[in-house]
């Protein structure tokens, strides 16, 4: 134990008479007060790792610099350079990072107050304030300073446009197309750049703006254009700039936007909306016999179907189930439920066709007298009622106040409908909504209804005998025997000439079924 004591002191003795008399050695690592390491020898000297090649950048993009220092004292700091030579004491430097420890190898250069130009990095070791050793990256930095671009102003030369600044609502209209100016300034000091002004309708550079302009002025320019507001699609629509030179690219969008609403205003020439080139998106629905007067009516029937998309009826007043005229040669009219679709409908689509190109259902008329005492004027009414009979579907009502129609059924077989009438089909006709029907409002509440069941006080609608049956038997009690193509009722007057129906509406109320 002894022996092993007096070797280990030896040992340590000898290391410390070699330090003491200076027996050179290559280096070795002295813990700092930090706990890191720094590289001592007996001669300084640094290394650049990297960069290793040149980088084209633009201004403000940091850069990563690796080293490796040798240094013969601990009071000792690294500088890190951008120098136009590689001279590191002429006074043309650039500082870029100030008394970096030794413990540091690497760092990130901040470029951002460069100038354009091509800039080597330097490293240089100072001790007691000198350049004891330097070295620069074999890489070169190439700067191509970032272009400065400001929109001065974007303004609306139209007169009577009063929008907030900046940003400009509008209708889309034929009748409007505001006039702009667009006013900038830029600042690129190292290269001769591009600029083109752009519309772009959804804040993104992928080849689908309008360009507005192209200039070539290196400080200030400005031009103005026209937006026919009919002629684009509704939207956001931004000012965009690109501008470039020989290395890159820049974006910059106007702090403003213009905004088209989806609804069209003024007036708008409809004729050619079915061809491709008309700018105006949509369908055309059209009648296929003379004097049909197809579109006497256009309304919404909400989501009749549950399906998510909301359907809509069309009215050809004169329309002709079955090719049947009057002697004034018109029809005794005809309508048309079409359903939404998630495809919205576009070209044209013959009336003809509801139920065959598309879903729908078809309702004709009511059929004439042949000797009729006042000509059929055929559907002009309709509605959309709320739901009668509490099966989750609402009803419809036509109004036909001149029709002298020929019997049918067991009710008025002398003529039915000659002072008029109010025919109304119980949304439950349309069975499972498959949209290939054709229903004749003749014989909608033809049936007749069996006993003398309507109490008055049960009538919920006030409506007393069979022509007007309670909602306890308009459907749900005799479901099972009245066939869908009868499932409703009608309404009418007593004396000649009465026109019940001329006109029919119904309040968007909601008051349960009991």
């Amino acid at each position: 134990m002894n022996k092993s004591r007096h070797l280990l002191t030896g040992l340590v003795g000898l290391g410390a008479l070699v330090l003491l008399t200076g027996c050179p050695t290559p280096y070795e690592y002295i813990a700092g007060g930090t706990g890191d390491q720094t590289q001592l020898g007996n001669r300084a000297s640094v290394q650049v790792i990297s960069p290793v090649a040149d980088l084209p950048i633009t201004g403000g993009e940091p850069v990563e610099v690796n080293w490796t220092i040798v240094a013969t004292t601990n009071f000792a700091a690294v500088d890190i350079i951008f120098d136009v030579d590689e001279d590191p004491d002429n006074d043309n430097e650039i500082i870029a990072e100030e008394s970096i420890a030794l413990s540091e190898t690497t760092t990130l250069l901040d470029t951002t107050n460069l100038q354009a130009g091509t800039y080597n990095i330097g490293v240089i070791l100072r001790e007691q304030n000198e350049i004891a050793a330097h070295d620069y990256a074999d890489g070169r930095l190439i700067i191509n300073q970032r272009t400065q671009f400001y929109f001065n102003r974007i303004t609306c030369l139209t007169p009577d446009i009063v929008s907030p600044p900046d940003n400009f609502v509008f209708d889309r209209t034929q009748r409007l197309a505001p006039q702009f100016e667009v006013e900038w300034t830029l600042h690129d000091p190292d290269s001769t750049v591009t600029v083109r002004i752009y519309l772009d309708p959804d804040d993104t550079s992928n080849g689908n703006e309008f360009l507005l302009r192209e200039s070539y002025r290196q400080d200030t320019d400005s031009f103005t254009f026209n937006f026919p507001t009919a002629l684009f699609e509704p939207g956001i629509y931004r000012i965009m700039a690109i501008v470039s030179d020989s290395v890159d690219t820049a974006e910059f969008y106007a702090p403003g936007s213009i905004r088209l609403r989806s609804r069209l205003a003024g007036n708008i020439d409809l004729r050619d909306m079915h061809l491709p080139e008309s700018g105006i998106d949509g369908a055309v629905f059209e009648g296929f016999n003379p004097r049909d007067n197809a579109g006497s009516f256009v309304g919404p029937a909400k989501d009749i179907d549950a399906d998510g998309f909301g359907e809509f009826f069309i009215l050809s007043q004169f329309g002709k189930p079955g090719y049947v005229v009057n002697q004034q040669r018109t029809g005794v009219g005809e309508g048309y439920l079409v359903y939404g679709r998630s495809d919205h409908f576009s070209g044209v689509y013959n009336l003809n066709s509801t139920g065959t190109l598309y879903r729908g259902e078809i309702y004709g008329g009511v059929p004439e007298a042949a000797n009729p005492i006042r000509p059929s004027r055929g559907i002009t009414g309709f509605t959309v009622m709320t739901d009668w009979d509490g099966d989750n579907v609402r009803e419809f009502a036509f109004g036909i106040p001149f029709t002298d129609s020929i019997p049918s059924g067991f009710l008025e077989e002398a003529g039915y409908f000659r002072s008029g009438a109010v025919v109304i089909a119980a949304g439950s006709s349309l069975g499972d909504f498959s949209g290939q029907n054709v229903y004749y409002l003749g014989d909608f509440g033809t049936m007749a209804v069996p006993g003398s069941d309507c109490d008055p006080d049960e009538c919920v609608y006030g409506f007393v005998g069979p022509k007007a049956p309670s909602s306890w038997w308009f459907y749900l009690e005799h479901g099972a025997t009245v066939p869908a193509a009868r499932l409703g009722c009608r309404i009418s007057t007593i004396d000649f000439g009465d026109q019940c129906g001329e006109s029919v509406a119904a309040y968007p109320f909601y008051g349960g079924y009991t």
